[in-house]
């Protein structure tokens, strides 16, 4: 239907059933009860939706974006195992071509029971995207609105996040370990892939803050943390 608000005109011709994922976790009294509901629906919906829109091409950009992120590990000093884990990977040209939403977080979900019915806000979408990037976003973001939820308006560090979502055992990490297993399997991506996959996804998002230093210096943290402990998410 049409309407009018705020002096802006709206004309409404289709809508999508389900109620948004991030009003269902802001009001509920247990939000700890919605991450099993939340995580896997988001992550059986990407998979189908990567499996739809799959491309046959294996990635010809990384080792140009490698290129790019050496010098921020060099700047940074934080080379190491995880560093040549991921040169490796990105050298083999295996990596798949995905199309990716690029903002896919629990805001821009709608769910219906258990199911989640859609996603909304694709202005970001890329068509040379890679398969774990929306998961590990999605993930992330999870745990930073768990985290808002709990200590109100009071923001974490993302080194806190990370731990939540992948380091240490927690509701959310328990229920990512499972998500991820099942996630690299219906993608057929190596499960030993994780962790520097993960590490290029992080050092990815620190170069893109390079002009806020406080924002780009967490993600390198993460990064490091990332390559001291063992992570549970990846674990079994």
């Amino acid at each position: 239907g049409y309407h009018e608000q705020e002096g802006q005109e709206w004309l409404c011709q289709t809508s999508l059933p389900g109620r948004s994922g991030y009003v269902e976790l802001r009001q509920s009294w247990r939000p700890g009860a919605l991450i099993r509901k939340h995580l896997h629906g988001a992550a059986d919906w990407l998979a189908l939706f990567q499996e739809s829109t799959s491309s046959k091409r294996r990635s010809v950009i990384t080792t140009h974006s490698l290129n790019e992120l050496s010098e921020t590990v060099q700047q940074a000093e934080i080379g190491g195992d995880l560093w040549r884990q991921l040169q490796n990977i990105v050298n083999s040209q295996q990596i798949p071509v995905c199309i990716t939403h690029g903002d896919f977080w629990i805001r821009n979900t709608l769910f219906s029971n258990a199911e989640l019915t859609g996603v909304v806000d694709w202005e970001h979408t890329r068509e040379t995207g890679h398969p774990l990037d929306d998961l590990f976003f999605f993930l992330l973001s999870y745990a930073e609105t768990c985290g808002l939820h709990d200590q109100g308006q009071a923001g974490s560090s993302r080194l806190e996040y990370l731990e939540t979502c992948f380091l240490k055992p927690t509701p959310i990490s328990t229920t990512a370990r499972e998500v991820l297993g099942k996630f690299t399997q219906k993608s057929n991506l190596p499960s030993e892939w994780l962790q520097p996959m993960l590490a290029w996804y992080l050092l990815r998002r620190a170069r893109a803050a390079d002009t806020d230093e406080e924002e780009s210096a967490q993600w390198l943290a993460c990064y490091r943390r990332l390559g001291d402990v063992p992570c549970f998410a990846f674990s079994g």
